[in-house]
């Protein structure tokens, strides 16, 4: 059987400018923060317009839609989401480490909230 899916995930922002920044932070230089999705999660993802679509396992699919939906709605890096994937992937990978608690190694993801200060 093929195990193969696909997603495809629409951006929502009214804000122009904010729809840009954060869908260059989703690219990244040269592509390369695309590329660390594609290899972390073990899909293909391509962005066009306000479209991003991702072939692949369904569990790379979960990670890949927690990711854009999380840059683009909560205004959190990708960078940080890559870090805990491959973290992850190595704390699988050793045996002594597979059952326990993985709370201390990895990173802590929190929202940030923009300063809504009145121009004066």
């Amino acid at each position: 059987e093929d195990e193969t899916f696909a997603d495809i995930i629409e951006i929502k922002l009214r804000n122009r400018e904010r729809f840009v920044k954060r869908r260059n932070r989703l690219i990244g230089d040269e592509g390369n923060t695309l590329k660390a999705i594609e290899l972390s999660t073990n899909c293909y993802v391509m962005i066009q317009g306000k479209t991003v679509a991702a072939i692949g396992p369904y569990e790379g699919l979960k990670k890949v839609r927690q990711v854009v939906n999380s840059c683009i709605n909560d205004n959190i890096h990708p960078a940080y989401f890559i870090k805990r994937f491959v973290i992850i992937q190595k704390l699988m990978s050793d045996p002594n480490k597979k059952d326990a608690s993985w709370e201390n190694f990895l990173p802590n993801i929190k929202k940030k909230t923009l300063s809504r200060r009145k121009k004066p």
